[in-house]
């Protein structure tokens, strides 16, 4: 398929799939993107004029929304064949259900009457791998990571996490990052009989994502340095050195976190692109404020070197991700403007690209992007 038919097909998909034109108008100052290809596509979700989240996506920085009957928020999103998948969650009967977007289509994910939000997807071979948080106790004390796939259609509770799960996909195979209850770990295709974590790291040690490079498992999250005293959490990646399920932590050492103060980091993304760790995450300066960060480093099994910082945003960290684009590294989440509204962007080369188009919204977010040749 020549590139031109690839920019159309995809250009259809979007539009014919989500059954809707592009939305705002065409002016291209409103428009501003950052491109890296003909099939650039970003998931997230905005707050309209009657103030209701409206979950969305952005394909070659135009604005293309979801059907929902109330609203909604998507986290996540990935292109097989002809169909378009976007976890997330919709709100219904006062009730978040975790679902995902076939082709504009809601699927609803088996959590039962409890607040829940699809977070991540990985297709392969016609079978869809979902994970996600819920609430089965219905206390909002603590959320329960699942996950999901269409072949077994059956809910596997994973552990207590407050931390939105993504999941990571080799040949068929489920990797997912996160806390047990007990300890920080990982899963490898989780079932309901057998869904115990591959490695125990400590209680105090969070794994928000994982990737894979050269056969080896690396870990990215946070730790608790002294397990709920005066320092906050602290950004860091854990490797296999040796291939045996024997993780080192390193420390990722972030330039405005201060362990004097009460300041704080953490990591949320992890890829590599020939041997180059690449990593995003946010951090906290109590005096100053909230800001994403981004860094390479050439170096896996050292601690990182070249640091690059980001704009001040307003925001949770779970909407943070990153992708991967050889050695072009772009970083998902929202940015505050000078009015204090939280906005649609993406990070790269120390940049900020907007994605909201020309209709006003007092805050918005993009949560994952991938590219499609």
């Amino acid at each position: 398929m020549t590139d031109t038919k690839k920019y159309l097909w995809l250009t259809l998909l979007v539009a014919a799939t989500l059954g809707l034109s592009a939305c705002g108008d065409d002016d291209d100052d409103h428009n501003w993107a950052y491109y890296l290809g003909p099939n650039e596509l970003v998931s997230g979700y905005y707050l309209n004029a009657d103030t209701k989240y409206i979950p969305c996506t952005w394909y070659n920085g135009r604005r293309y929304d979801l059907t929902v009957t109330d609203q909604g928020k998507v986290y996540d999103v990935q292109i097989v064949g002809s169909y378009m998948y976007l976890p997330g969650e919709y709100f219904s009967t006062g009730v978040s259900q975790a679902c995902y977007w076939s082709n504009n289509t809601i699927v609803d994910i088996p959590t039962g009457a409890h607040d829940g939000r699809s977070t991540g997807i990985y297709v392969y071979n016609d079978i869809i791998h979902v994970v996600g948080l819920y609430d089965p106790d219905d206390d909002s004390t603590a959320d329960t990571l699942f996950y999901w796939n269409s072949s077994d259609d059956t809910l596997v509770d994973l552990g207590t996490s407050g931390i939105r799960p993504k999941i990571y996909g080799v040949d068929g195979d489920v990797y997912i990052a996160g806390h047990d209850g007990a300890n920080g770990c990982y899963w490898k295709n989780p079932t309901a009989a057998a869904h115990a974590g591959i490695i125990a790291l400590g209680a105090d040690d969070i794994p928000t994502s994982l990737c894979i490079n050269d056969s080896k498992v690396y870990l990215v999250g946070y730790y608790d340095p002294d397990a709920g005293g005066a320092n906050l959490e602290r950004a860091c990646y854990w490797e296999d050195e040796d291939a045996d399920d024997t993780y080192t932590r390193h420390d990722i050492a972030v330039t405005g976190v201060d362990d004097t103060d009460n300041d704080s980091s953490g990591a949320y993304f992890i890829n590599f692109y020939d041997n180059t760790m690449y990593v995003a995450g946010q951090y906290l300066d109590i005096a100053t404020g909230i800001y994403t960060f981004g860094y390479s480093n050439a170096a896996p099994a050292t601690d990182p070197g070249t640091l690059s910082t980001y704009t001040e945003r307003q925001r949770s960290a779970n909407e943070i991700s990153g992708y991967l684009y050889k050695t072009t590294f772009i970083v998902t989440g929202g940015y505050k403007d000078a009015s204090g509204n939280t906005l649609a962007g993406l990070w790269a080369n120390d940049q900020i690209y907007e994605l909201l188009e020309a209709e006003v919204s007092t805050e918005s977010y993009t949560t994952s992007m991938k590219m499609y040749w």
